[in-house]
């Protein structure tokens, strides 16, 4: 779900001309399934600056999805050579080997007549075990996986490339962001679950960690007595700012006579909230009521020390004054002028924005972390188009 800066930047130096196959893992989060278009635009997204690739997929190891599309581009490029799984810390490497070794296992035989080799190299692919953390590091060194028709070339699952600008584990200590971490699935933004709002000019739109205010409201209803009382009630009367932590913000700058759609397409351990920008927060900074809990239950194992607990809020000037994006109905508007883009917030998601004329808006994300924007992945009535099929 974050295919643009879960890539690997440096790739083209490292590889140099070897051919290289995109695998767009954990698609089964999101909402709807990548159409082909859809994968052909995240790869042309991905190829600017790295290798090129000579193949694209969109693949599950959760439900199987490509797998097989993604085994017959790898059997087809193979030409007796090695195969290395490279990418990110935490996108799921070793599960993809794991599902891809044994579909190997199951459909290909070694070469030549020795039935007792393909069948020690079958019982290995089966008791193949991977390891799955939500702490960048956990594959230690490269492994190597025979499983392709040939003893002289195997697959490889490697060690997670650190990034950086990861919010789970690079810019805040990873124990407090664990839920961050974990695949979780991105919901159709509706009204109903409030991951679709209407934004007035002067506004921002905060994306928070529900998981802390949600664990902080526990905490603080631990008393309560009334066992009927409303969640919703509860957090108006115990929601305080200083339990909130927000993630990164999206400044809504100029708009015409409408107001701005936004369509929030994030994991369910984060969600949204409309505040006047005038008092949208400057810092991400995690509540040290929840600090002080997770340091508790984790004690000297957690890299507090390693990285802050709170950061400012940055945003990318480059060729853009004051950091604004400005979106033109002439240029970037489609069909009767809509604007229809996705700005994506690395380790996050994206918020799509709808709009019939001429607006700007202003990101603003962690220092240290990322931004983008592109085309939209989705249509803006993906709702009712869900609901027809």
């Amino acid at each position: 779900t974050d295919p643009e800066f879960s890539s690997v930047r440096n790739l083209r130096d490292s590889i140099r001309s070897t051919p290289c196959i995109l695998a767009i893992n954990k698609v089964d989060l999101l909402p709807r399934p990548l159409e082909p278009k859809d994968v052909r635009y995240i790869q042309s997204r991905v190829e600017k600056g790295r290798a090129r690739m000579i193949g694209a997929y969109g693949v599950s190891s959760a439900n199987g999805t490509g797998i097989v599309e993604l085994a017959e581009g790898v059997l087809s490029q193979l030409g007796g050579r090695d195969v290395f799984v490279v990418g990110s810390a935490n996108v799921g490497k070793s599960t993809l080997v794991k599902t891809f070794s044994s579909l190997m296992a199951r459909t290909l035989r070694l070469r030549g007549k020795n039935k007792d080799k393909d069948d020690q190299r079958r019982e290995i692919l089966k008791n193949l075990n991977v390891t799955r953390s939500h702490l960048p590091g956990t594959t230690l060194q490269a492994v190597r996986i025979p499983c392709f028709p040939s003893t002289r070339h195997a697959l490889w699952d490697t060690p997670g490339i650190i990034n950086k600008s990861a919010m789970a584990y690079s810019l805040f200590p990873s124990h407090l962001m664990e839920p961050l971490a974990q695949p979780q699935p991105i919901e159709i933004p509706t009204f109903g679950n409030g991951r679709k709002v209407r934004v007035k000019k002067g506004h921002s739109i905060l994306i928070e960690a529900r998981w802390i205010a949600d664990e902080l409201l526990n905490n603080n209803n631990d008393d309560v007595v009334d066992e009927h009382s409303n969640a919703e009630e509860n957090q108006e009367q115990n929601g305080d700012e200083d339990n909130r932590f927000t993630l990164a913000r999206l400044d809504i700058m100029e708009v015409g006579r409408m107001d701005v759609e936004a369509f929030a397409f994030l994991p369910s351990c984060l969600t949204i909230r409309v505040v006047p920008t005038e008092i949208a927060p400057k810092a991400a900074t995690i509540p040290q009521e929840y600090v002080a809990k997770v340091q508790q239950l984790v004690g000297m194992a957690g890299n507090f020390k390693d990285n802050e607990v709170s950061q400012p809020f940055d945003i990318f000037k480059g060729n853009l004054k004051d950091g604004i994006v400005h979106f033109d109905s002439k240029s970037d508007g489609g069909p009767g002028g809509w604007i229809r883009k996705d700005v994506v917030f690395a380790s996050l998601g994206w918020i799509m924005l709808n709009h019939p004329q001429s607006f700007s808006v202003r990101p603003w994300c962690v220092q240290g972390s990322l931004w983008s924007k592109r085309r939209s992945i989705y249509p803006s009535n993906l709702e009712q188009l869900t609901l027809g099929e």
